[in-house]
C-alpha cells in the first residue's frame, strides 16, 4: 500500500499538468492554473493532517493517498512556472534562470525533509513521555 500512497502524488501531477497548461494556454495567464495549485497543495496537506487524527487505521491510509494525489494535482504548476520563466527571459538568460528554479525546487525536496527531523528531535528532547499501557502522556521538563 506504501507503494500506492507514494505514487499518488505523481499521479496526481500526470493528470493536472497537461490540465493547467492547456488552461494556461488558452486563458494566456498562468495567475488562475497557479492559485489553483496552491489551494489543492494546501488542500491535500489539510488531508494529511486529518489522517493522523481519523481514528481508523484502513480509513487513514486512504486519506493520505487522496491526499498525496490531491498535492500532486497541486504540483501541476510546475511545468507552469518553467514555462514562465522561459517566457520572460531572453535566450541569453534562460539557462540561468530555468535551472535556477530547478535549483530551488531541489533545494525544497533536501532541507524539507531534514528540517522537519531537526525539529521532531528538539522535541524528543523537551519532552518526557511516560506509558501506561497504550496511554501516553508528556509532560515538559
Amino acid at each position: 500500500f506504501l507503494g500506492i500512497a507514494a505514487a499518488g502524488f505523481s499521479v496526481g501531477q500526470l493528470f493536472a499538468s497537461p490540465i493547467m497548461g492547456k488552461w494556461a494556454n488558452v486563458s494566456n495567464r498562468i495567475t488562475a492554473p497557479t492559485q489553483l495549485s496552491l489551494v489543492l497543495g494546501v488542500l491535500g496537506n489539510i488531508m494529511y493532517a486529518v489522517a493522523g487524527v481519523s481514528g481508523d487505521g484502513t480509513a487513514s491510509l486512504w486519506i493520505v493517498t487522496a491526499g498525496r494525489v490531491i498535492t500532486g494535482a497541486g504540483a501541476g504548476c510546475v511545468a507552469l512556472a518553467r514555462s514562465y520563466h522561459s517566457t520572460v527571459t531572453s535566450i541569453e538568460e534562460r539557462t540561468g534562470v530555468v535551472s535556477k528554479g530547478s535549483m530551488a525546487q531541489a533545494s525544497g525536496f533536501i532541507i524539507g525533509p531534514g528540517r522537519e527531523r531537526e525539529r521532531e528531535r528538539e522535541i524528543e528532547r523537551k519532552e518526557d513521555a511516560i506509558r501506561y499501557g497504550e496511554i501516553r502522556i508528556r509532560r515538559r521538563i
